[in-house]
């Protein structure tokens, strides 16, 4: 237990300066592009955040889980999986690419593809540090998360110093992407004395590894897509002034769902082991973990609904003050979303993964349903709606698949904490939200 702790203790801090240096990115890339830019920016990020997560296809969650269970086998998995991801990505970014061209004018599709390669690549980075997590080498994986996020950085603000345009930024981005993944292939290589070589894939493997991937890829695909097709249907709906403003709120309420994401990422190979090891073991370390996560999720809630006003103007400035009230309203998402990877990560330790798979499909669904509806009417307002109406319901499934499938929560003493929280910061809000200016 005191080495979970010590691990998420290291993790959380590098997973929380990872998110602060993102989140400066992002708001240099917002306050220097103006709405409208950043709404074209926000299109090709988030088409290519929906296909490159097709070219990893769970490969790192699997070499993670399969990992922890069987460390001596880390190798075989990586060397089993390397060239399949590499023919599997180079279609991805075929097929992906040539649906942008139907779907966008030239200058969004240029900026289009440029995105999709440098997230396929980021795809094998993930796979590469998937390695360290399997081996709890928590040290390790911090420091190359760190890195990556402080150098893409780095990028973003020469390029703005040197006043180079939307082009320069992202194919700045992609170049550095590019450059690190290869770094770290070469210190996982050595490390782990592995010789890799790029080769046609036998054939005859192939289902084998697509039927072992199968499960963590379509939850993976699922999850990426809930969490983008938002402002892709926004961005046929609206223009992309109206795309940047969202934008800018739902990059800081996506950005608040690491520090849960993060924790559980360190526990999810103990937990995987003790499901097969203890079962009672695993019972009370799970339980603790969606109790603490609540909490963790209830407190970030509250600090935006809250501080909503304040965090807009001094992060974004005048021109996106409208989205403060989106993010006030967004901030309860952030709660629910928290109990969703606490349950996810149940699903997936427990050898339910395609269950993780099917709430996300359906979640996905009923978003693209509730936009619908809700953008008609409330315009990015309904964006927002749409995200916590989905939130809400992915819980409560998220809940009666795990209560079937593996274990009764004792909901009561896991949310009574959590709730109490939320209320109470919901009472504030009502009662001197006019002296905090959050509406």
């Amino acid at each position: 237990m005191r080495k979970i702790i010590k691990n998420s203790v290291i993790y959380s801090f590098s997973g929380t300066l990872i998110k602060l240096l993102s989140t400066i990115n992002g708001i240099i890339v917002a306050r220097y592009l103006g709405p409208s830019s950043f709404g074209v920016f926000s299109i090709a990020r988030e088409y290519a955040g929906i296909f490159a997560p097709f070219s990893d296809f769970g490969v790192s969650l699997y070499i993670v889980k399969e990992g922890a269970q069987n460390k001596s086998s880390i190798s075989k998995y990586l060397k089993e999986m390397i060239n399949f991801k590499i023919i599997w990505s180079f279609l991805i970014l075929i097929i992906s690419g040539v649906i942008a061209k139907f779907l966008y004018n030239s200058f969004i599709f240029s900026i289009t593809i440029i995105f999709i390669f440098s997230t396929i690549v980021y795809y094998f980075l993930a796979m590469f540090n998937s390695v360290f997590m399997a081996k709890n080498e928590i040290k390790e994986i911090s420091i190359s998360q760190v890195s990556y996020s402080s150098i893409i950085l780095l990028i973003v603000i020469l390029m703005v110093l040197l006043n180079r345009g939307l082009y320069f930024l992202v194919i700045g981005r992609a170049l550095m992407t590019l450059l690190f993944s290869i770094v770290i292939y070469t210190i996982v290589k050595g490390n782990n004395k592995m010789s890799f070589s790029i080769k046609i894939i036998d054939f005859s493997k192939l289902k084998k590894i697509i039927n072992k991937l199968l499960p963590y890829g379509i939850s993976t695909i699922l999850y990426f897509i809930y969490l983008k097709v938002i402002i892709i249907i926004l961005s046929f709906m609206v223009d992309t002034q109206q795309v940047g403003i969202f934008s800018s709120a739902y990059q800081i309420i996506v950005g608040m769902y690491f520090l849960p994401g993060a924790i559980l990422r360190v526990v999810l190979p103990t937990i995987a082991s003790s499901f097969k090891n203890n079962r009672k073991d695993y019972i009370s370390k799970f339980n603790k973990s969606v109790k603490y996560i609540a909490i963790i999720g209830a407190i970030s809630a509250s600090f935006l609904l809250l501080f909503s006003y304040y965090i807009t103007k001094i992060l974004y400035g005048d021109k996106y003050m409208i989205s403060s009230n989106l993010l006030s309203l967004g901030a309860f998402a952030v709660f629910f979303e928290s109990i969703n990877i606490a349950l996810g990560n149940g699903l997936t330790a427990s050898g339910n993964q395609k269950y993780r798979a099917i709430t996300y499909g359906v979640g996905t669904i009923f978003e693209i349903l509730f936009s619908f509806i809700f953008v008609i009417n409330f315009g990015v307002t309904g964006a927002i709606i749409s995200l916590l109406c989905s939130e809400i319901l992915l819980t409560f499934i998220l809940f009666g698949f795990y209560n079937k499938l593996v274990n009764r929560l004792p909901i009561k003493e896991l949310c009574k904490t959590p709730l109490i929280i939320i209320v109470t910061v919901y009472l504030l809000y009502v009662l001197f939200g006019r002296v905090l200016h959050v509406y």
